[in-house]
């Protein structure tokens, strides 16, 4: 994702592998069944809600802050921050529902 940020990668498709290498390394077996799903649910959020902020790729800082909280063994600390990005995005989708309602 710091490639992508600095303009050296595709942002969807690293924004993507985060969260899929993210999944593969849980070891969850039931979780990597779902692969395919999650990879095409992220494609369409992912692109969705960096339309909706009017951004071209995710906050590097933010996913960042997940990736370390992982690495320190920080499992309340990756919980909460991936929390806030997931709310970020169902506020955005949210208020584009509830505005698309009122036209």
């Amino acid at each position: 994702m710091k490639a992508a940020d600095e303009g050296f990668a595709d942002p969807l498709e690293a924004d993507i592998d985060f969260h899929l290498a993210i999944l593969a390394a849980s070891g969850n077996v039931f979780y990597m069944q779902l692969r395919s799903f999650t990879e095409a649910a992220l494609r369409v959020s992912i692109r969705y809600t960096n339309h909706l902020k009017g951004v071209r790729s995710a906050s590097y800082s933010a996913h960042k802050k997940i990736y370390d909280a992982i690495e320190s063994g920080n499992a309340q600390a990756a919980i909460e921050t991936s929390r806030e990005l997931q709310l970020e995005a169902l506020e955005l989708i949210t208020h584009k529902l509830e505005e698309t309602k009122g036209n």
